[in-house]
């Protein structure tokens, strides 16, 4: 009965709350806390204990027989259940599953009672339960796609032009489209009153778009498997899992350019043409709302297929004429126009009309200027004529932000990596100029911008001179310099063309990089000066300084230490921002505030230094590691922040980085802590050094305003999640258990299961 109703017993008194699972105890636990006489404590025991086993038999009997009559309908069954109190309702049932991470193979070896919310009661009928989630799927995944791929799995490495040699394999792959998602996901949060207007990002709004719809496509490959991601961007934790929607996956072979192209950028392929028109901002999306009903509303996409697409400026519909503007037109439908997705040209648009089929709305007509009908999109669900039927219907411009690690966007693009000639994938810098980052104190380094044409023709460049040529001339050297000098290091088709403003650059990876960085100083500054002195002596200093390098290696996390501040580092607690600057400061002076068994402080270490020339250099190094440290953490909280930034937070940050480039320079060039041949700090030349001390962040910065929801921490963090339902589904194997996790994961990402809180997210 719980707490309440044991404390409304006069006689006996209230105890403190304890977990609802030990709920039984409390009786037993109040007789041996009141009653001194072991006979009579046995006896009420075994009272008790026969009292609960009678219960929990007829409640078993009862909530069998319930089950098992014949004629009785599944909401009767619900209905009889509940109203005994004996049994959970499917969806309770399917909160408990996930919230303990089961399969229903191990739900149905239960067999046992749990208390949960409500009391005691036993699990619903699994046909109901499966019932549940196979209606959600249904409604929400129609699209869904299960299918046996041939892709190539490299088997040993060759000296000919194609530097490898592979074996077909058979995989399975799944896909939901990016459309479809959009749709569901955008008239949740407009049901639900959770959309968050986004201002920032590519594309002039008009005054016919009421907001717009930010949606990141995010790719990666990791624990095992490659994962295509979308997620809106309009809500309040843009990073959160719970809105991570899968758009494709497959697992157990590397995610090479071939092998994407084959999973999922085929010619005629829906997630290939999705993902261009969501990112060429082709997309519009109509709401329709009757009344101001939350539960009245629908929402449908359209495409702009028009020639005259302006991608700075997408065109939009006409206005809608608010009233009862309806039409009896039907027009042949496709199975793509049934599911809420249309396209046509939007240039030729006249008007738009609400389609009637009796007593319900089914979807929108589009009129040119001879009003004859373009296409008709039909509703996923119609709605029902209420009341004076005041129709309103709201347009939104959708812009796409594509999120990758630069691994996974060179192999999209088609580009070589990161050891090319050209190695960023964001511009064309040649590998002379990212080593050459650190001259000069002024502008930040600038150069020409990569653009879809740009790479579709140094594609078309790289097929022309080297693959169209005769098999005798593709060889390792011809392959070299055509990529050197004409293609710009593109050496493999592209899976698909986009404007590269829609391209966020790896801010994670950026942030990790650079954070290594910086410990890499600590490592080699310390390293060096616990060297052995020139008359081979070992004193006690240099000890000192080699327990307390061994001490930080003990723990290699220390590395990421960018993950260490990750959670603490969010809006609205600026008041940690000076213990976070101690803890960023005592990675200098190798104080672990994390750590209770830490006790090697700087100050420790320097009362044990006796040399002045090591004690000078090392109050020296860090002094300007300190005010390095510090700059870098206001960058990082830029970086990671989800609100947007005005002109003059964006404007400090492009004076960080050029002062953490001064800072840096001048700590290993200009005035090092040990001069000449002593000097171990060089510096970093990596291509994450280069992104963060270009002009490619603050570009992005300034243009989307904010780069902490758009970035790619969503889609790392969803390795995890995807392993951790895998062993969920252990027993199954092959195309079967890749259904099963893909329709669990979108399952979990359904509104009623998160708001529930029961659904442990990691």
């Amino acid at each position: 009965g719980g707490e309440d109703s044991i404390s409304s017993i006069t006689d006996i008194p209230s105890f403190p709350r304890v977990n609802k699972f030990t709920l039984v105890r409390q009786p037993i636990q109040y007789l041996h806390d009141t009653d001194p006489n072991p006979r009579t404590l046995r006896r009420h025991t075994k009272i008790v204990q026969m009292w609960l086993g009678l219960l929990v038999g007829a409640s078993f009997a009862l909530a069998f027989l319930i089950d098992q009559v014949k004629g009785l309908g599944d909401v009767a069954k619900r209905q009889v259940s509940k109203a005994a109190g004996f049994c959970c309702s499917p969806e309770e049932t399917v909160m408990f599953q996930t919230y303990c991470n089961l399969n229903g193979e191990q739900m149905k070896r239960i067999k046992r009672f749990t208390s949960w919310k409500w009391g005691w009661r036993m699990f619903s009928s699994w046909a109901s339960v499966a019932k549940v989630k196979e209606d959600y799927f249904n409604s929400n995944c129609r699209t869904a796609q299960s299918e046996t791929v041939i892709m190539q799995r490299p088997v040993q490495q060759t000296r000919n032009g194609e530097n490898v040699m592979t074996r077909d394999a058979e995989v399975s792959v799944f896909t939901i489209r990016i459309m479809e998602h959009l749709i569901t996901k955008t008239k949740e949060l407009l049901s639900t009153g959770k959309f968050k207007k986004r201002n920032g990002g590519p594309g002039k709004m008009s005054s016919e778009h009421k907001a717009k719809i930010v949606v990141k496509l995010s790719g990666d490959a990791g624990g095992g498997s490659t994962k295509l991601n979308a997620n809106l961007c309009n809500v309040a934790n843009p990073q959160g899992q719970e809105h991570q929607l899968v758009c494709g996956e497959f697992s157990g072979i590397k995610d090479t350019n071939e092998n994407l192209h084959r999973a999922f950028f085929y010619e005629g392929s829906t997630t290939k043409a999705d993902m261009e028109n969501v990112l060429q901002r082709r997309v519009l999306v109509l709401t329709m709302r009757l009344g101001r009903k939350q539960d009245q509303l629908q929402v449908i996409a359209v495409v702009n297929t028009g020639d005259d697409h302006n991608e700075s400026e997408p065109s939009p519909l006409p206005s809608y004429t608010k009233g009862k503007q309806t039409t009896t037109v039907t027009t042949e439908t496709s199975d793509e126009n049934d599911m809420g997705i249309g396209a046509l040209d939007v240039a030729k648009v006249a008007d738009y009309k609400v389609v009637a089929d009796g007593n319900k709305f089914v979807g929108v007509s589009f009129f040119d200027t001879e009003d004859e009908c373009l296409a008709t999109v039909k509703f996923r669900e119609p709605l029902d004529k209420v009341g004076d039927n005041q129709i309103s219907i709201w347009q939104y411009m959708v812009i796409g932000a594509l999120s990758a690690d630069m691994e996974f966007f060179s192999i999209l693009t088609g580009h070589q990596g990161a050891s090319a000639t050209w190695p960023c994938i964001y511009n064309l810098a040649k590998l002379s100029d990212v080593k050459k980052m650190w001259e000069g104190t002024g502008a930040l380094p600038s150069f020409i911008a990569r653009t879809a044409d740009n790479i579709r023709q140094s594609w078309q460049e790289y097929k022309t001179r080297y693959c169209d040529k005769d098999p005798s001339e593709r060889t390792s050297a011809a392959r070299a310099h055509v990529t050197k000098n004409h293609s710009h290091s593109i050496a493999m088709e592209p899976c698909c063309y986009f404007p590269m403003d829609s391209v966020i650059p790896a801010v994670m990876h950026v942030r990790l990089g650079v954070a290594r960085s910086l410990l890499d100083f600590d490592f080699d500054f310390y390293g060096k000066v616990a060297e052995p002195s020139e008359d081979g002596n070992h004193d006690e200093s240099r000890h000192a300084i080699e327990e307390a390098i061994q001490h930080i290696e003990i723990y290699p996390e220390e590395m990421d230490f960018a993950q260490a501040y990750v959670l603490e580092s969010l809006e609205g607690r600026d008041k940690q921002e000076q213990s976070l600057l101690d803890r960023m400061s005592a990675l200098n002076d190798f104080s672990r505030a994390r750590r209770e068994d830490s006790t090697t402080s700087y100050d420790e270490m320097m009362k044990k230094v006796k040399e002045p020339s090591l004690r000078e250099a090392m109050k020296k190094y860090r002094d300007k590691m300190v005010t390095i440290y510090k700059i870098w953490y206001e960058l990082c909280k830029i970086m990671m922040s989800t609100k947007e930034q005005d002109d003059a937070a964006i404007q400090k940050f492009e004076d960080n980085i050029k002062e953490l480039r001064r800072q840096i320079h001048n700590l290993i060039v200009v005035d090092p802590p040990l001069s000449g041949d002593k000097n171990p700090l060089k510096l970093p030349t990596k291509l994450k050094w280069f992104t963060l001390l270009s002009d490619v962040l603050v570009n992005t910065l300034k243009l989307w305003r904010c780069i902490g929801d758009v970035a790619e921490e969503s889609i790392e963090s969803f390795h995890p999640r995807r392993n951790k339902m895998s062993k969920r589904y252990c027993q199954v194997r092959g195309k079967r258990r890749n259904e099963l996790i893909m329709k669990a994961l979108q399952f979990e990402s359904a509104s009623w299961i998160i708001e529930s809180k029961l659904c442990v997210t990691p």
